[in-house]
């Protein structure tokens, strides 16, 4: 891969483990939120980072015109919060952050962005297989990734000069799941089930238990509602970002 890579919320989680992966194959471009963590990305050889809140526009646009001095092999939308929400107290300003990190940032980087990529390059979008089945503990995460995964698939549809790719995720072990759920895979290795998907061409690219997802919907569409549902724990005072 001679030309760059950009992958959005790179200092944490997945999207740290995909800049990992990448850095060793080609170079790496990047940005997060926490200064410290953008200091110590920069260090990596391979890598270059800039610090950006992907919620705010003014930022957003930042990060886009920084991106766009280079052409790219692809990008990959990784950054997300999930906020707990009970909907009779909604925090609107909350919400509003939300649907800006998960929905708003990816589908206006991408349209930004499309023409620096080469062509026969990708977009992929970090989808979940939360965009499936509803979530009572993060109902604004799952429909954001919902029309994440609509928007990426409607996209394919379309004739591009590069491929969109939805990614969708089972759960992976980073400060997202914490204290929550079994079986969690470890983001090092999504990272690399999502690299080869993409290498592979596929355009929907199912990471470790979300392989099962199109069997479990087909023939017992409820079952994981209600295991995903069933005796949820009490919903956390802070959101946590991947």
């Amino acid at each position: 891969m001679e030309q760059p890579l950009l992958i959005t919320g790179g200092t944490q989680g997945i999207g740290r483990a995909l800049v990992d992966h990448y850095r060793m194959r080609a170079r790496v471009l990047t940005c997060g939120r926490d200064e410290a963590s953008i200091n110590e990305l920069n260090a990596l050889e391979g890598v270059e980072a800039i610090r950006c809140d992907l919620t705010i526009p003014e930022e957003r646009l930042a990060l886009i015109q920084w991106a766009e001095r280079h052409s790219l092999a692809g990008v990959i939308n990784n950054a997300a919060v999930q906020e707990p929400l009970v909907v009779d107290h909604a925090d609107a300003a909350r919400v509003e952050r939300e649907v800006q990190l998960n929905l708003l940032a990816p589908l206006a980087i991408g349209h930004a962005l499309l023409s620096r990529i080469e062509v026969g390059g990708f977009i992929a979008n970090l989808s979940s297989g939360l965009a499936y089945v509803p979530f009572r503990r993060a109902p604004v995460y799952a429909a954001t990734k919902a029309a994440l995964s609509m928007y990426t698939r409607s996209a394919q549809l379309q004739p591009s000069r590069v491929r969109w790719v939805e990614v969708i995720l089972p759960m992976v072990d980073t400060a997202m799941t914490r204290g929550r759920g079994r079986g969690k895979i470890p983001a090092s290795l999504a990272a690399l089930q999502i690299a080869r998907g993409i290498e592979a061409g596929r355009p929907r690219v199912h990471v470790g238990k979300a392989r099962m997802l199109p069997l479990v919907l087909r023939t017992v569409p409820s079952l994981l509602g209600r295991m995903l549902n069933q005796d949820a724990p009490k919903l956390p005072a802070t959101s946590v970002e991947i």
